[in-house]
């Protein structure tokens, strides 16, 4: 009676109160389930493609010599790519934190790197006059900018975090660290590629 008297009924339900178990797993929103899928299957054809590739190599070979990156290391940084699509895809469907990580970093990276393209290319080519390369830069970067922000942003919606076990995160935090992640691997590729052509030239 005592315990009654206490309770507020302007107060919003509790767990216990409405009689949901505390300690029940989140539902998989449908949102990962299609993201799961679909990261798997990207690293099944991406790994099939570079099969092909890796087949093809001599064909190949001058090719990635030209642009400075020797195949040997192209195959090397696709392997590891399909790995990652694949074992991101898998861990989204188990709701792994790291595989959240991994694929906000993904949607970020590609993100940024549109928005890139967007501010430096777009305007070379209206110098240029070159109006239909910069028509379709612009349909082409802005459409995956749209569609990688939009997943990026559905990656930090509520109940996809508590999902992952990533309710306490701070979003501006975990932004910064991405940003963070992007300029130090821009720099270490475009590093990579200058010793490369250097190396190459000497």
């Amino acid at each position: 009676m005592s315990h009654l008297m206490e309770m507020n009924p302007y107060d919003s339900p509790t767990i216990d109160e409405i009689g949901l178990d505390s300690d029940q797993p989140p539902t998989r929103p449908i949102g990962v389930v299609i993201l799961a899928v679909l990261h798997t299957l990207a690293g099944v054809a991406f790994g099939a493609l570079l099969t092909f590739l890796i087949a093809n190599a001599e064909d190949n070979e001058a090719w990635f010599r030209q642009k400075g990156l020797p195949f040997a290391w192209f195959a090397v940084i696709c392997a590891l790519f399909v790995l990652l699509a694949m074992a991101c895809g898998v861990g989204m469907w188990f709701g792994t934190k790291w595989s959240w990580w991994l694929a906000a970093f993904y949607y970020f990276f590609m993100f940024f790197g549109d928005v890139c393209q967007l501010l430096l290319m777009l305007p070379l080519k209206v110098i240029a006059h070159d109006y239909q390369a910069a028509t379709v830069l612009l349909v082409r970067q802005g459409v995956g900018g749209i569609i990688h922000f939009a997943v990026l942003r559905y990656l930090f919606q509520g109940n996809v975090l508590r999902f992952f076990g990533l309710s306490s995160l701070k979003k501006v935090r975990a932004l910064g660290i991405l940003f963070a992640i992007t300029i130090v691997l821009l720099m270490a590729t475009t590093m990579l590629v200058v010793v490369t052509l250097i190396r190459n030239r000497a």
